[in-house]
């Protein structure tokens, strides 16, 4: 494992910031930990897509966020153990089984709960960053996908997971962004789906599918009415204002609202005119071609 001088020696030859650099290796700690234990078996990781350092920071901020999978064949008597029930200390417990397995591994490790639902403070090797840590429970029916990860810290070291399904993530955006339209408060929603149809390809039958399911569960349809408010929103004052203080909070330059907006409503347009039809949609989403190839 790297100590201070190695952190601050990688940051160096990469030419990136230090902060940045013990930001993701204290991240790669936790799924060593949490592969340790086992409980990363039954743990999907939505993020981050890779343990990256040269990542801008504001990826970095989102921490790490899985969603928990239970096993019906555990029970009570077995104990706080991998696919054990997820009660409402869960979190707490899986943070101190973490702190006492950083302790066997004698990593120079303090891992604090700052009482907001989803920050930890992390201390290594006299240093501190705070960290996103949130777990929800998994909903039935989605199914994740086999993945590794290259943690940069070591080397020839790889970590198997289970991420959560691009589609199913690209979901989760597009109906917080359809529902909340204009009220919605974090533009974080939008430049996490922005990042990610940029890069990522994906089935444009299962975010239908998805984005179908959510709607379903909320007792809400495609109508034509809201995509047409928010399609509207490409000139909005508000938003873009909105748009350009999430810019200078993670000091990127680009892109412009336009842009992200232009760019979604190629993405979100034929999902939701498909569900509009009640019809199936086929088509796979290229992010290099920014549109779906049918």
């Amino acid at each position: 494992m790297m100590n201070r001088s190695d952190l601050t020696k990688y940051a160096e030859e990469n030419h990136l910031p230090f902060a940045q650099v013990f930001g993701w290796y204290v991240m790669g700690l936790f799924l060593v930990l949490l592969r340790k234990n086992h409980f990363l078996e039954q743990m999907w990781l939505v993020t981050p897509s890779a343990l990256d350092p040269s990542k801008d920071c504001h990826v970095l901020e989102e921490g790490l966020r899985f969603y928990y999978t239970e096993d019906e064949r555990i029970t009570k008597s077995d104990g706080f153990v991998p696919g054990c029930e997820m009660k409402s200390d869960f979190r707490e417990r899986l943070l101190m089984k973490l702190q006492m397995d950083a302790r066997e591994m004698k990593l120079p490790l303090e891992i604090k709960s700052i009482g907001a639902k989803e920050r930890v403070e992390v201390h290594y090797d006299g240093m501190y960053v705070p960290l996103k840590f949130q777990i929800q429970k998994a909903q039935r029916g989605i199914f994740p996908i086999e993945d590794e990860l290259e943690f940069f810290g070591c080397k020839e070291r790889k970590i198997s997971i289970l991420r959560y399904p691009s589609e199913e993530a690209a979901a989760d955006h597009v109906d917080v962004i359809m529902e909340k339209l204009e009220l919605l408060n974090e533009m974080e929603e939008y430049l996490s789906l922005y990042e990610l149809v940029s890069t990522t390809p994906m089935s444009g039958r299962d975010v239908s599918e998805a984005v179908g399911r959510r709607l379903c569960q909320s007792g809400r349809s495609a109508k034509r009415k809201t995509y047409e408010l928010w399609a509207s929103y490409s000139n909005s004052p508000f938003l873009r204002k909105k748009w350009k203080v999430l810019l200078r909070r993670h000091h990127m330059k680009s892109p412009t609202w336009e842009e992200v907006h232009s760019q979604l409503s190629l993405f979100i347009k034929p999902v939701w005119e498909t569900l509009e039809k009640e019809d199936i949609f086929f088509g796979d989403w290229m992010p290099q071609l920014g549109r779906y190839l049918d």
